[in-house]
């Protein structure tokens, strides 16, 4: 039997409808001072120190056209205020958008938030101070991907955004001259990389110098390189064009690229691996027709700012506590701890914050409603409830999104967060997907917690639709770990990164006054506002336990149990306007100790930086593994990607440490694929991981173990080299742009929780209920296709469908028909076809979030013999995006 890791799943973040609407959160803020507001002035400019719009210019005159414009008001010259720009940047690229893709995608809403709130979760990171612009290839999959946007207030930034939405919307890769090690090509696969040369350039799309706002295809694509293959030995000059890839001679197509995740040719042309990313961009294009689909016809964008002229929404945390939650972990149950968690949400809360904690089980009670942070309520009437009765997610759902819209309006709740965390599925009550429907209509993420036995693929399936992540909690028999995993889950969701954790048996470092202490140390980084510290036990209650922290200016800090602190079982603080540099910090023995530490029990200490550079994030290559190890992956952002790095990965089982993973960037240990790009990798012996009872099959849920992936920056630590940057930038500008952040030394984190499982998780799959056979169709007639759908349940406006060129697609009703083996969804398809359709042979496709769907000869458009049928497999191949 094989054993499969799996890792806590990023669900997509910005959402594309099923019309080509996309809708994208930006948060608004300047890294170099932050707070900043949309209504405060800026001055547009054509460059700074670390970014300029001299490349896009020079693409513009070469194509006759412009320097770039500014997006400022005419009447005021070059400055306005920041919303008046950013208006104008967003009106900019919505033309690019509509005009790149013939019309089929617009851009619909854009939720703004400002003064950098959601500044770790937003797709676009609007940053008006400076550096240069980079963007994740294929982050609108993940959450956990962000697009940064630096020195916004240039007059280029709309040009530059749409060249960085190429990759982070359209997966494609960078098309401009630039030599050394930043290509790299394969002509085996990737198991022989050399680098490649990009001698010259391709004028003609919007991936090589943020101009002309339109991609390639096989008439006018064209790169000319040089490399020096090894074994062959040099090849210069090489012209390649995409006719060389269909003439039948695989001698002359040119190596296949092998940097930054892309494996495509590099005579491979744009608009031939657009719809393979989108279905609905199937067959939009005809070969070299780049004229404007007319901008009279473009939706206009609807721009809504976030925490401006209303409060910003906050969290609402949905607690699961059915029967099944009184599982105990040393003697306390599931549903205790999980609401402590709770309330060191509302206890780790700033001014400003709302915040409410929900339990339900078939009703829902309320551990604290949904309102504004006060510091001075202790919650009194915060009790404990006990587990017991059904699972009624739909209902808390319903509450949570009525509490956000009572204190918001309807109009107010753009950006908010509701956290569902469950130990199993829905017992009774309506239709939950009525509910994530109605968040993804308000703009309200929903995040996943899942614990245990719990219907991963619906909660997977519930993050999806919403913009969500789903994140893996611990097993049923560790729930002390469950409500860590919960707080580090619930910090990071609001914008704080870790840069301190001590996990382990409690040890005593000194006495002083006749009370035991554990003493250490950590580095708190420039551009920090606040820092979060913060001490757990396993069994006792930390509570209990006194903290001294001594800030880098030897200011100390005392913090005792409070009563809202004594009943989560956690003490800790907020320290504003944190200074950088190195703190200290004593975990005392208290009263209730009697001034010995509880040295046979497991403490936590973790301290979070609230800081708008800083961002570790962690994942899984799962296109390289085997069944005894799997390549772990990770990065760590400072403004850029940064190289040399010391980088472990701590693998945890309970409080136990289990292994310690070395992670490399030098494009050869631990399976590193490219020196220097900031990306980080190592392999985890999973060997030793093995699934509780897994020879007699009696465990339901497989052994989960959390990985805490540390990042020791140092005085050498520079911007990764071969980091994806935006067009022209001078490498040694980023150097010298981060070090006047006065960077020395700090150490960050990113944490994920994963299991083996014995089998692989169900792959949504598509079956084809009507018509049972291809049908036979002329131009100008029209048809319904009825499929079903397993292990899946995407929302009706999300659904992308494409049956081709010259044929209307789209979903018109989803049904939900659940059974005991899953998720189940009937999905009906209308379509009509165009009287300009090519005769052929139709595949079909459906797209929803991060999968793709599809049914081989669907439709066979001939204009004749209508009605005739062929024989067609039913049974459709469900294909997951790379």
């Amino acid at each position: 039997m094989s054993s499969t890791l799996l890792i806590a799943t990023p669900a997509h973040s910005s959402i594309i409808g099923a019309d080509g609407g996309i809708t994208l959160w930006v948060s608004y803020d300047n890294v170099d001072a932050p707070g900043a507001s949309v209504d405060d002035n800026v001055t547009q400019i054509n460059s700074t120190a670390a970014a300029s719009c001299t490349p896009t210019n020079n693409a513009r005159s070469a194509q006759g056209a412009p320097d770039s414009p500014g997006s400022c008001p005419a009447a005021g010259g070059d400055t306005c205020s920041g919303r008046d720009k950013l208006l104008g940047d967003i009106s900019n690229l919505a033309e690019y958008i509509y005009t790149s893709t013939h019309g089929t995608h617009y851009l619909r809403r854009v939720y703004v938030a400002d003064r950098g709130r959601a500044w770790t979760t937003a797709d676009i990171k609007w940053n008006i101070g400076g550096g240069g612009s980079s963007a994740w290839p294929a982050g609108w999959r993940n959450v956990d991907l962000q697009l940064s946007l630096n020195s916004a207030t240039r007059k280029c930034i709309h040009d530059v955004l749409h060249h960085e939405l190429g990759h982070y919307f359209y997966e494609l890769p960078d098309r401009y001259a630039k030599s050394g090690d930043y290509y790299k090509g394969s002509f085996d696969n990737g198991a022989t990389v050399f680098n490649v040369d990009v001698d010259e350039g391709d004028p003609n799309t919007v991936m090589a110098s943020n101009f002309p706002h339109r991609f390639v295809d096989t008439t006018n694509a064209r790169l000319v390189l040089s490399y020096d293959q090894p074994g062959p030995g040099t090849t210069s000059g090489e012209e390649l064009t995409p006719d060389l890839l269909a003439d039948g001679n695989p001698n002359n197509d040119g190596p296949d690229r092998a940097h930054h995740g892309f494996t495509t040719p590099f005579a491979q042309d744009e608009w031939s691996v657009i719809p393979g990313i989108h279905v609905d961009l199937a067959g939009v294009h005809t070969e070299g027709d780049f004229s404007s689909p007319g901008l009279g016809s473009m939706p206009a964008v609807d721009v809504r700012f976030i925490g401006v002229d209303s409060p910003f929404p906050g969290t609402v945390l949905l607690l699961d506590r059915s029967g099944s939650m009184s599982v105990q972990t040393n003697g306390v149950p599931a549903s205790q701890y999980v609401q402590e968690a709770g309330l060191y949400l509302y206890h780790s809360s700033e001014e400003g914050d709302y915040a409410g904690t929900f339990l339900y089980n078939d009703a829902v009670e309320k551990l604290f409603d949904y309102d504004l942070y006060d510091p001075a309520n202790q919650l009194p009437a915060a009790n404990f409830r006990t587990a017991s009765g059904l699972t009624n997610i739909a209902l808390a759902l319903e509450e949570a999104i009525d509490a956000m819209i009572a204190k918001h309006g309807e109009g107010g709740v753009n950006s908010g967060q509701i956290v569902l965390m469950s130990d199993g599925k829905q017992t009774t009550g309506d239709s939950l997907w009525e509910q994530v429907e109605r968040a993804n209509g308000l703009g309200i993420h929903i995040h996943t917690l899942t614990f245990g036995n719990a219907d991963a693929t619906t909660m997977q399936q519930i993050a999806d639709s919403s913009g969500g992540s789903t994140t893996s909690m611990s097993e049923l028999d560790s729930a002390a770990e469950l409500k860590l995993n919960m707080v580090r889950k619930l910090t990071t969701l609001r914008d704080n990164s870790p840069i301190f954790t001590h996990k382990g048996i409690v040890t005593k470092t000194g006495e002083s006054a006749g009370k035991e202490y554990f003493s250490s140390e950590f580095q708190v980084p420039p551009k920090t506002q606040n820092v979060l510290f913060y001490v757990f036990l396993e069994r006792n209650n930390a509570a209990n336990l006194n903290i001294e922290l001594i800030d880098s200016d030897g200011q100390q800090i005392d913090i005792a149990a409070q009563s809202l602190a004594q009943r989560g079982r956690f003490n800790g603080i907020r320290v504003p306007d944190a200074k950088a540099g190195k703190w200290t910090f004593r975990v005392v023995a208290g009263d209730n100790f009697n001034g010995k530490l509880p040295l046979d029990d497991n403490i936590e200490i973790i301290a979070f930086a609230d800081n708008r550079e800083l961002k570790g994030h962690m994942w899984f290559d799962y296109k390289k593994k085997d069944q005894k190890s799997r390549l772990i992956k990770a990065r760590l952002d400072y403004r850029y990607p940064l190289t040399n790095l010391n980088v472990v990965a701590h693998i945890y089982d309970g409080a136990k440490q289990i292994q310690t993973i070395d992670m490399f960037d030098d494009g050869k240990q631990g399976h590193d694929s490219d020196a220097g790009d900031g990306v980080y990798s190592g392999i985890l012996d999973i060997k030793p991981i093995k699934s509780s009872d897994t020879d007699t099959q009696k465990s339901k849920s497989p052994e989960k173990v959390r990985i805490d992936v540390q990042y020791s920056v140092t005085p050498t630590t520079v911007p990764a080299p071969n980091a994806h940057y935006e067009t022209g930038t001078d490498l040694a500008a980023l150097v010298e742009d981060y070090r006047k952040l006065g960077v020395t030394q700090f150490t960050a984190y990113s944490t994920e929780t994963t299991h083996v499982s014995p089998d692989e998780p169900p792959a949504p799959s598509m079956k084809v209920t009507s018509p049972r056979k291809t049908a036979r169709v002329e131009p100008g007639s029209e048809g319904v296709i009825r499929v079903s759908v397993r292990d899946a349940r995407p929302i009706l406006e999300q659904i992308l469908v494409s049956l081709g060129q010259g044929i209307e697609a789209k979903a018109t009703s989803v049904k939900s028909e659940d059974d005991d083996k899953g998720l189940a969804t009937s999905i009906e398809l209308t379509y009509k076809v165009r009287q300009d359709a090519k005769p052929g042979i139709r595949n079909l496709s459906l797209q929803f979030g991060d999968v793709r769907l599809t049914q081989q000869k669907m439709i066979r458009v001939d204009g004749k013999d209508k009605g005739k049928t062929d024989a067609h497999e039913t049974e459709a191949e469900a294909e997951t995006l790379p």
